[in-house]
């Protein structure tokens, strides 16, 4: 007699492979090409903390933390996708994610414009951020956030029209910016956030180095 959880597994294989053959492969690549899709996926990690924050389940506290480690994290695959472009720039992937750097841009500070909102909610008076700003971990993350204020406001096709070559010189904060939100992200949380920062750093350099030659 054969095992019913055995059963239940090939089952909902079947199923599975059933519904591949369902839906043709060119919708399923149309869906994950298309642009909207990407901008759902990138808010996918704010879900969870965001519904707990108002299902009552979590506190501002609880919601500050992982927001303002997924706008870091997003920043940096923001600043890696030029250097894997060239480094890999024979490759189909390597365009899509050129495609859709601004994306990653402009979530990472949607991301780290959230997390300050929360963080005034947990401290709760005007006075008390105020109190907070002078250390060196507080205010690093404020800059960080100013840095990328004008890069998520230029971040679309009109704006590179018309700054032309200026466009390019204002989206050079993104660096700086990546500067302040590893201090930032180091200082109130660990010094081992930065490791985050090897990927960049390496990826960087040889990306120079091949353009260099």
């Amino acid at each position: 007699m054969p095992n019913p959880q055995v059963h239940a597994w090939y089952s909902a294989l079947y199923h599975c492979v059933e519904l591949r053959h369902a839906i043709p492969m060119q919708a399923i690549r149309t869906v994950w090409n298309a642009k909207p899709f990407f901008w759902l996926l990138l808010t996918i990690p704010a879900i969870a903390p965001l519904i707990g924050y108002f299902g009552g389940s979590l506190s501002a506290h609880d919601v500050v933390y992982p927001l303002g480690e997924w706008g870091a994290r997003w920043l940096i695959l923001a600043l890696i996708v030029g250097p894997l472009a060239t480094i890999f720039r024979r490759l189909g992937w390597a365009k899509w994610l050129v495609q859709r750097r601004r994306a990653l841009g402009v979530m990472a500070f949607v991301y780290g414009l959230v997390h300050l909102v929360f963080y005034a909610i947990d401290k709760g008076t005007l006075d008390t951020i105020l109190a907070e700003l002078p250390e060196i971990g507080i205010w690093t993350g404020w800059v960080a956030v100013l840095l990328m204020l004008p890069l998520a406001l230029t971040s679309n096709d009109t704006s590179v029209r018309v700054m032309r070559a200026a466009w390019k010189k204002l989206h050079l904060l993104a660096y700086p910016a990546f500067v302040f939100v590893m201090a930032h992200w180091a200082l109130i949380g660990d010094f081992g956030a930065l490791v985050w920062a090897v990927p960049v750093i390496a990826l960087q350099a040889w990306g120079f180095l091949i353009r260099k030659r």
